[in-house]
């Protein structure tokens, strides 16, 4: 499918030395990717409906869902997270610093990122904090 996610490490030569792909059959996207200094790549995106990521059944077929997914320098995942509110602008950011993983967007309904909802009454920016592991460490959000 045109619209599946793909995550490849290629070598100083440009030849591929693995890919890992997953997709819904719906117009997924990856929006976001950080590594950290051991090699573990974090991707970010939107799922349109349900996908398998490294035997891990997520997301529904009736909402677009935003996700994180962890591989290790090898392309296995490591965890995913999938966050259950359809209402997150699939614009998101990812970054990471230190021994932690930030998740930026706009949510327009409530979201819980696992440390805490984020109620909107209106479109609203929130930025989560993961840990190394995926586990929630807190959630911050703005006005609308």
């Amino acid at each position: 499918d045109i619209t599946d996610v793909f995550v490849a490490r290629l070598d100083a030569a440009w030849k591929v030395q693995w890919a890992v792909a997953f997709g819904s059959g719906g117009p997924d996207a990856a929006t976001g990717v950080a590594v950290d200094d051991a090699g573990r790549i974090y991707v970010s995106g939107a799922l349109a409906g349900p996908v398998t990521i490294a035997g891990a059944s997520v997301g529904t077929r009736f909402a677009t869902l935003p996700w994180i997914v962890a591989l290790d320098p090898d392309g296995r995942a490591v965890w995913t997270r999938v966050f259950g509110s359809k209402n997150i602008h699939p614009e998101s950011a990812l970054a990471r610093s230190g021994d932690a993983v930030y998740f930026a967007g706009v949510a327009s309904s409530e979201v819980d990122f696992g440390a805490g909802p984020v109620q909107p009454s209106g479109p609203t920016l929130f930025v989560a904090r993961m840990g190394r592991d995926g586990k929630p460490a807190w959630v911050r959000q703005g006005n609308n």
